[in-house]
């Protein structure tokens, strides 16, 4: 039924939205065909670490190796954080011939940390970080979105495994950004259907012309459905489905020991499969339900798309005299033993299983590997280490349908090229209460 509320009413309702809201975005203004959305999760993680090296998402950091000078690898350290909580709001205005649109946010409290702040400012007064502010435009399926969001290559985020660890956890492609992206839904039948996409979004280098170039199809048949959730998301019945993606990007540096405004260019490129496979469909509310994700990426120059990758890269590495900078990200590209500029090869492949026990349980149990590997980073100035390996086992229980919890064992490995490696245990207990 359609609420008509001054806009002081509206502010209110916001104020005692804690006691009243489901996890699903809710409507607390709805005047004239405009619509004002809310919501967001405060999230409480309390996490047994067996090294002190990673944060509230593993990413692909590196874990050092037990006998380093620091000592990180050989002690651990526990700790409590919110810092992953977040609060996103919607505006949709009426649709105007036709086209539908939306202005949305999304924000949480894992910003970048100040260089010297103290161990309490950086968990008790974290700093706000804009995860997503996009607007976007549907019509006749299409779907225009410009703004920061999910990228395309990868399908992000329809396939990241489930874990209570802050996503993601190594071997996933994973990334925001800025971009124009349109998507094209095609009904093939009644139960099959495709999404086209092209995305053109923010170069991976910041000194460059060139914008990143992603592509991306995505076929789906609701005829196979099982049941599939997010470590904050209702529970849904998701269809079979494959997507397949790629990016490309330019790269320009200037070489070593060349005159001012030489230039080598080079492209990096990369191929993403992706799939969802129902293996058990449960009964209508999607108890006893089995559901198997994978992802597998290869190519080369796109290590902005793991979050935390480096392989001991710098942007800054030694050619001949002065260390040449490089302008990019670390983890994408280096110089070899012949101060010749090249991209990173990668690898990465990851694996879900999530199983919804039988209806009136309220839980789900998730189990998973992954890998990132690149074969030439031991070749490049400054390349340390060139495997990760995450293996993850979840159970997650809602008590209420606002608050769930979720438990978490994982076991996360770097493999370092002089053969030696670096290993983390976690234990990790989180709450969460969902608006």
């Amino acid at each position: 039924m359609k609420r008509h509320l001054t806009l002081k009413t509206a502010i209110f309702a916001a104020v005692l939205c804690t006691a009243q809201l489901s996890q699903a975005a809710v409507t607390i203004l709805d005047k004239d065909e405009w619509k004002f959305q809310i919501g967001g999760f405060v999230q409480s993680d309390m996490i047994v670490d067996s090294t002190r090296t990673l944060k509230e998402s593993p990413g692909n950091e590196p874990i050092p190796k037990a006998g380093d000078t620091s000592g990180n690898g050989a002690n651990g350290r526990t700790w409590f954080s919110l810092r992953n909580s977040r609060f996103n709001f919607t505006i949709l205005p009426p649709a105007v011939d036709g086209w539908k649109t939306k202005g949305h946010m999304e924000f949480d409290l894992m910003g970048s940390v100040p260089s010297g702040g103290t161990e309490a400012s950086f968990l008790s007064s974290p700093t706000m970080r804009m995860r997503h502010a996009y607007m976007s435009a549907e019509k006749d399926g299409w779907n225009i979105i410009v703004g920061q969001t999910w990228n395309l290559f990868g399908w992000v985020p329809y396939y990241v495994p489930a874990t209570v660890s802050v996503a993601p956890v190594s071997g996933i492609v994973y990334q925001r950004t800025p971009q124009l992206t349109a998507i094209k839904t095609m009904a093939l039948s009644e139960s099959n259907k495709l999404d086209a996409g092209l995305s053109i979004s923010r170069p991976a280098q910041r000194d460059n012309q060139v914008p990143n170039i992603d592509l991306g199809l995505r076929w789906s048949n609701s005829g196979r459905k099982s049941g599939f959730a997010s470590p904050t998301g209702e529970l849904k019945a998701e269809p079979f489905s494959v997507a397949i993606s790629g990016t490309a990007r330019q790269f320009v540096v200037q070489p070593v020991g060349g005159a001012a405004g030489d230039q080598s260019r080079q492209i990096g490129s990369a191929l993403a499969v992706n799939t969802m496979l129902p293996l058990l469909s449960g009964d209508e509310k999607q108890g006893n339900s089995l559901t198997v994700t994978g992802e597998f990426s290869t190519g080369k120059g796109y290590g902005d798309q793991y979050p935390g990758w480096t392989g001991g890269l710098s942007t800054k590495v030694s050619g001949t005299g002065t260390p040449t900078a490089l302008s990019l990200d670390p983890g994408i590209g280096g110089l070899d033993s012949g101060n010749s500029f090249v991209l990173v090869n990668l690898k990465s492949w990851n694996a879900q299983m999530q199983y919804h026990l039988p209806s009136g349980s309220n839980t789900f149990i998730t189990l998973g590997a992954t890998q990132l590997q690149s074969d030439n980073i031991a070749s490049i100035t400054g390349g340390t280490y060139n495997e990760q390996n995450t293996y993850f086992g979840n159970v997650f229980y809602d008590c209420t349908k606002q608050i769930r919890i979720g438990v978490e064992v994982s076991h996360h490995t770097t493999k370092y090229v002089d053969g030696l490696n670096g290993n983390n245990n976690r234990a990790q207990l989180t709450a969460w209460f969902r608006f």
